[in-house]
Order: structure tokens, then C-alpha cells, then sequence
């Protein structure tokens, strides 16, 4: 069966999976796929994005996209699946003839691969985290041996098998090296993370307080993000009893869901800092740029176990144009040390994330050009548009190397 290329349109199937008993309907966990999806249409492409039916409220979209249901039970919940996966591939796009790329963020799943195969289809991978950090896990530890077990073998079997990886950085791509030596290094690039620009870009502070009705006068310091212990909100907490007492005005915004919430408020209280606190719980996606516009400065205070990671809500903070105070972490915030708009700080040092919070709160000349350097460092390095123009140049590129006889 020869394929023809349109050297204009693609075909793209791209899939990912994401599932966190903890916390439910939480849309950030496939904004990145979506982002993709929505840059690879508006090239003229043909794109189909497919996700299981989490249930939470959809974004607007300009492409294919397949709601694949499952059974959501413990162990029964990936089985379920990848089965109708396996049912909605083969029942609706196996007899596709038109040349295209199936691009998987990483998940535990070999059906993509299987359906790649067998329509001739190119298979690209996505490693947007480490995949050898035991971190964050929940359940009987046992368990969860066998699940990160067998989510390494099914990474290891997705990297052998593709075309092109591409993976978060140069920190985990060296340590998937380390663990593979037999892996084809010339498939794998390095795919930085980025931000939306079209949504995440400066708004006018005042405006942005009035929606959300937060006090004018007060100087706001925020966070947001997934509340899970490696973000490292005790350290901004333990931090904020110094701050307070330099910057009386300064209050903390902590916004996002997660399991960590509810002992951060009562952390909070028990110190008697209520006052300085707002904890919003999940926010629309629509809303976060107001709510990181509203604020003055933004910080990541990363515990050391968060390891090689994504942090997007650096990337979204610059790209509206703020200054930002993060913990030093060795392949996750060292990429920003050249950007102008960082203030690097050691982590889990509530003393010295105090110093730098309060000196940028007292220097807002500071603050404002950290925040245009860092919207320009964005828009230059981390468009996510960037993301879609390397998965497209490498797929006209295997696919003409593939039409040729």
C-alpha cells in the first residue's frame, strides 16, 4: 500500500491520558495537547485529539475531538480504556489511507502504538516529565511499584518503537539515555514546554482586580498550580510571617486544587495568618490570566524532591508579563537563569524566599522590567506554537523520507 504525502495537510491522531484520584475535572492536565491540537489545525491540518470522558467543562475547539468512555474504578479504569480505545481506532480510523503522524503524550498505553503500526502510520512520543521520578504516588506502596514498573516498560517499548521523541529537556533526555544505552539518540529531541501567548499575556492589573474583587491597595504575591507537596507552599508560608512584617500590605494568593489544600488553610491558621491568605480552590482556565494579572509578583517555591519537571506556571507568569521568585532546581527553573525575569532563590529557604519577595515588592521599576523581559523571553523561546511547528517540520520531513521509493 503506498501512501501518498500532502506536503500541506497531515493527518494528525494525537492522544493522551490523565487520571488522578486525588482531585477530579481539574482541565489543566491536558491544556498542553490542547494547545497542540488547536496550532496544528490552525496550520491547515487535520487533526483529531483523543481523550478519555473526564467530564469536566470542555474548551473551545477547531478540531476532531473522540471522548473515549471508561469505567472509573480503581485498576479496571485504565483497562477499560485502552480496550474502547483499541474498539474506537479500529471501528473509525483504521482504514485511513492518508498519510499522518499518532503523537502520544506519555501515557500508559501501547494501543496508539499497535494502531500506528498498523495503518503506516509515523508514531511520535512526548516525554513531558521524568519518567523515573517515584514521586507523588498514591495507594498501597506496593501497588504502585508494579504501576511505575510497568509505566517504565510501556515508556521504554513507546521510545524504542517511534519515529521522533520529544522530550522535556536536555536533564531527562540524558537520564532516558542512562537507562536505555540502546535507545536511537538522533530520534530524540528536546521540546522545551512554553505557554499559550494568545492567552497568557499582560492585562491591565486594576481591571483584573476589580473582576475578581481584590483590594487595590493590597501588594499580592501568587501562586498557581496543582497543590501537591513538591510546589512547596510550606516554604512560602514559613516565609510569609517575615514578609508580612516587612510589606504590611502584602497578601498571598494561592490558586488551584489539590489534596494539599485543606492542610496548607489549616497550616495557615494555626499561625494565625488567615488574614494574608486566599486559597481559591480550582479556577475556571479561562480566568487564570486575570488572577495571574491581579497579582504583583509570582512565585514557585519547589520542594528539592520535585526533580526534572515542567514548570508551566513559570512559563504562564512570564508570558502575562510578571517577575518571578522560584526555588533553584537543577533541570526545572535552570532554564530561566538567562531570561531577566527570575529571581532564583535556594530552595526550601523560607529566609531567603522572605529577602526576595520583599525587596521586588519594594522595587516596582524592577518588578515591571523583569516582567516585559520575561514576556519577550517567552514569545522568542517558549511559544507553544514552537512545539507545533517542530512536530510538523519533522513530520513532512519522515514522511517524504517515507513516500520515496
Amino acid at each position: 500500500m503506498n501512501i501518498k504525502v500532502d506536503q500541506k495537510t497531515i493527518q494528525f491522531f494525537l492522544f493522551a491520558y490523565w487520571h488522578d484520584p486525588r482531585w477530579k475535572k481539574f482541565v489543566g492536565a491536558t491544556v498542553k495537547i490542547w494547545d497542540l491540537a488547536e496550532n496544528l489545525q490552525e496550520e491547515g491540518h487535520a487533526v483529531t485529539l483523543v481523550l478519555p470522558n473526564y467530564g469536566f467543562k470542555k474548551l473551545s475547539a477547531n478540531f476532531n475531538l473522540v471522548e473515549v468512555p471508561f469505567i472509573d474504578l480503581p485498576v479496571v479504569r485504565l483497562i477499560t480504556y485502552n480496550f474502547l480505545l483499541l474498539f474506537v481506532l479500529f471501528t473509525r480510523f483504521l482504514f485511513s489511507k492518508r498519510a499522518g503522524v499518532v503523537y502520544v503524550r506519555r501515557m500508559t498505553s501501547l494501543t496508539p502504538l499497535i494502531y500506528a503500526k498498523l495503518t503506516r502510520k509515523l508514531f511520535f512520543y512526548e516525554i513531558n516529565d521524568d519518567p523515573y521520578h517515584l514521586g507523588h504516588s498514591t495507594g498501597p506502596k506496593g501497588l504502585f511499584s508494579i504501576k511505575a514498573f510497568i509505566s517504565r516498560k510501556i515508556d521504554e517499548l513507546n521510545l524504542f518503537f517511534c519515529d521522533r521523541s520529544f522530550v522535556i529537556s536536555r536533564n531527562v533526555l540524558d537520564k532516558i539515555k542512562a537507562e536505555n544505552p540502546t535507545l536511537d539518540s538522533e530520534k530524540c529531541l528536546i521540546a522545551p514546554s512554553g505557554s499559550n501567548t494568545k492567552h497568557f499575556y499582560p492585562r491591565d492589573q486594576a481591571v483584573c482586580r476589580d473582576t475578581l474583587r481584590l483590594d487595590p491597595q493590597s501588594r499580592y504575591v501568587g501562586f498557581v498550580g496543582s497543590l501537591l507537596k513538591h510546589q512547596g507552599i510550606d516554604t512560602l508560608i514559613a516565609a510569609s510571617q517575615l514578609v508580612v512584617d516587612r510589606v504590611p500590605a502584602c497578601k498571598f494568593l494561592i490558586v488551584g486544587e489539590g489534596p494539599m489544600r485543606r492542610y496548607w488553610e489549616n497550616k495557615v491558621a494555626s499561625l494565625r495568618l488567615t488574614s494574608f491568605f486566599k486559597f481559591t480552590g480550582q479556577v475556571e482556565y479561562a480566568r487564570v490570566p486575570i488572577w495571574i494579572n491581579a497579582m504583583d509578583l509570582c512565585v514557585a517555591p519547589f520542594l528539592k524532591t520535585a526533580g526534572f519537571r515542567s514548570p508551566v506556571k513559570i512559563f504562564d507568569y512570564m508570558a502575562c508579563g510578571k517577575a518571578v521568585v522560584a526555588s533553584q532546581i537543577r533541570g526545572t527553573t535552570d532554564i530561566f537563569l538567562n531570561s531577566g525575569a527570575i529571581q532564583i532563590v535556594p530552595s526550601e529557604h523560607p529566609a531567603q524566599l522572605a529577602i526576595a519577595i520583599s525587596l521586588m515588592l519594594g522595587d516596582t521599576q524592577l518588578t515591571t522590567s523583569m516582567g516585559k523581559a520575561g514576556r519577550q523571553f517567552i514569545l522568542r523561546n517558549h511559544d507553544r506554537k514552537q512545539l507545533a511547528q517542530q512536530v510538523r517540520t519533522n513530520s513532512t520531513t519522515l514522511l517524504t523520507r517515507k513516500d520515496q521509493p
